[in-house]
């Protein structure tokens, strides 16, 4: 009888034939410094303007770019530069974990978000502390730690206080409705000052996913970032991550527009780029030096012509399109764009089929109508709803740019087929 184990065996000497140790398109994000001397292409000089920003002295500045050109990625490959360097006395930076900022977060919940993960990120450098410092950090951990009787990471085992905090005497217990957002920057500087006077380090705090698409109330954002002000002129340096005019829209009202430095904009990979991204990626999976790359040119420039400069969507509509070919045993050979558009068709239906009725509605509407805002009369008619419904449907489907894409014409807010569903309707299986 065959065993799961077999099936494993089985499906390793498969792609082996093919010539890889792995789907060779599958996308991930890259976090190891090997990975990223395999794999990233490109950036150079952003790279360099990353870090002269350091040299020069801002606190805080944007990476601005549109859905899937690489922010996160590009934030992620300068970090592993900073992470390799252990001389500490020449350049030091203490990296948080990177914050997700969530729209329906309180100011209070999202300074605590950001006085965990700064505690977080301190623990591995406890050692260098001194015993006052250490105390400190102690005292502030308490506000941020859930659980009873467990130890903290600066040596004490006393029970951790639920729902309060100590005051800043330390001599007394509040109740948790007076950690103000005052207390909270305050604390928050006093690490700052620890870190920069122990281990003679700034701490790197990363705010990610600002982009209009995922947080409609952008200006409960700005409120937010407006927050962190005192950070920015103590020993914290802020990266914020979002699409482009980010800068602007966080220092519209004017509180921080003299702190911010210059934004790093990143345009999306030329054709070129993405193809030499593919060639790196194939190779890096590749178990032996003749291997044939699985997809066609012709299929990597319909995909870059698709994907409105979202490789991440590139790359995982080709993992998607090998996988298909993988699991259905076709023969080993390169395969042209006429050979994979069923595939794609049928990965394109899918997603589609995934949708509700009042979703699939709208798509089919825009297989027609090409491009229009939720005040377009015959776009609500064709989808049989009023404009404020319509204007929910299209928010909530230009979350993924695959189905529905947000852009501007004459300075009017407009949207239009995605990548998938414009495969569908190009095909004309809409």
């Amino acid at each position: 009888m065959t065993s799961g184990k077999d099936y494993v065996k089985k499906g390793f000497e498969d792609m082996e034939k093919w010539g890889y140790s792995r789907n060779p398109y599958l996308h991930h994000p890259l976090e190891k410094k090997k990975e990223f001397d395999s794999l990233f292409v490109g950036r150079e000089k952003e790279i360099r303007n990353f870090f002269k920003k350091f040299v020069s002295g801002t606190h805080a500045f944007c990476i601005e770019g549109s859905f899937g050109v690489g922010k996160s990625t590009f934030k992620n490959r300068c970090f592993s530069e900073i992470k390799v360097e252990e001389n500490r006395d020449v350049f030091n930076f203490i990296i948080t974990d990177t914050i997700s900022v969530v729209e329906t977060e309180s100011p209070r919940e999202f300074l605590i978000d950001i006085l965990r993960v700064t505690l977080d990120s301190i623990k591995p450098y406890r050692e260098y502390l001194k015993e006052k410092n250490k105390k400190t950090l102690f005292e502030i951990e308490n506000i941020v730690t859930k659980g009873d009787a467990k130890g903290n990471s600066y040596g004490s085992n006393i029970p951790i206080i639920h729902g309060q905090r100590e005051s800043t005497s330390s001599t007394s217990v509040q109740p948790m409705n007076l950690l103000t957002q005052d207390f909270i920057i305050n604390r928050l500087i006093k690490i700052g000052n620890i870190v920069r006077e122990d281990l003679k380090a700034r701490i790197l705090i990363t705010l990610n996913n600002l982009e209009k698409e995922k947080v409609n109330d952008q200006g409960k954002i700005t409120t937010l970032i407006e927050m962190l002000r005192g950070l920015i002129f103590s020993e914290f340096i802020l990266i914020f991550i979002g699409d482009l005019q980010l800068k602007s829209r966080l220092t519209s009202s004017g509180r921080l527009r003299s702190v911010f430095g210059e934004s790093i904009e990143l345009s999306p990979l030329s054709l070129d780029e993405f193809q030499f991204a593919v060639d790196r990626r194939l190779k890096y999976s590749a178990i032996k030096e003749n291997y044939a790359p699985p997809l066609g040119d012709d299929v990597l420039e319909y995909m870059f012509s698709k994907c409105g400069g979202d490789i991440r969507w590139a790359f995982n509509f080709l993992n998607n399109v090998f996988e298909e070919i993988f699991l259905e045993d076709y023969p080993i050979r390169t395969y042209s764009l006429s050979d994979i558009e069923p595939i794609c068709i049928k990965i394109s239906r899918n997603t589609f089929n995934g949708l509700d009725t009042s979703e699939q509605k709208v798509i089919r509407a825009f297989s027609t109508i090409k491009s229009a805002s939720p005040s377009d009369k015959k776009l609500q008619r064709a989808c049989g709803v009023t404009r404020s419904t319509l204007q929910k449907i299209l928010s909530d489907l230009s979350k993924r740019p695959e189905l529905i894409v947000r852009g501007k014409r004459d300075r009017k807010q407009v949207y239009s087929l995605g990548y998938e569903m414009g495969i569908l309707s190009d095909s004309e299986n809409l």
